[in-house]
């Protein structure tokens, strides 16, 4: 129903819940230099300009459909003609990114993405990987590598790749 009244939307996704029913990220924006900041140094997100964030909150509170950058492949639905259109999935990204890079250049094409609340999906997150999260942490570091190379500068990447390391440091010295 919601494709023949919006023709403009190709793709939705769901809410994602665990299994102890407590929602998931089901929808973010679209990786940037500013996202990767203020994931790498998350105090800042209270600082005023955390506006950057607010619309992963929105969609974590909201009720009706919205129009999001992209949903998480956990739960990836689309028109059969958008996957045609675009030449289906790059498959550079066996794993990871593959999701943001299929709705990025479905929007480039002029079709949007949308979020559907209502739409319920459970989703065991990290079961693929179980136990090996470095392995998990490597594929993910490495599609997210992947798709700033494809669609940004290469200062972006370099400033992609210290905030990266950053992180990980960061992780090893508080656990």
């Amino acid at each position: 129903m919601l494709f023949g009244v919006h023709p403009q939307i190709g793709i939705v996704g769901a809410r994602l819940l665990n299994s102890d029913l407590t929602p998931q990220g089901s929808c973010r924006r679209f990786v940037s230099i500013t996202n990767e900041f203020l994931a790498t140094f998350p105090y800042l997100n209270k600082l005023p300009f955390q506006c950057f964030h607010r619309d992963l909150l929105v969609a974590k509170r909201t009720r009706t459909p919205i129009i999001v950058d992209y949903v998480s492949g956990a739960c990836l639905m689309f028109r059969r003609s958008v996957f045609e259109s675009i030449g289906g999935f790059d498959e550079q990204f066996f794993m990871y990114s593959e999701e943001e890079e299929f709705c990025y250049r479905a929007l480039q094409a002029g079709i949007k993405t949308a979020y559907i609340p209502s739409a319920k999906a459970m989703h065991m997150g990290g079961a693929s990987f179980g136990e090996n999260v470095r392995c998990r942490s490597a594929l993910v570091a490495s599609s997210r590598l992947k798709y700033y190379q494809k669609y940004h500068s290469c200062s972006q990447v370099f400033c992609s790749e210290l905030l990266s390391r950053l992180r990980s440091r960061r992780v090893l010295v508080l656990v």
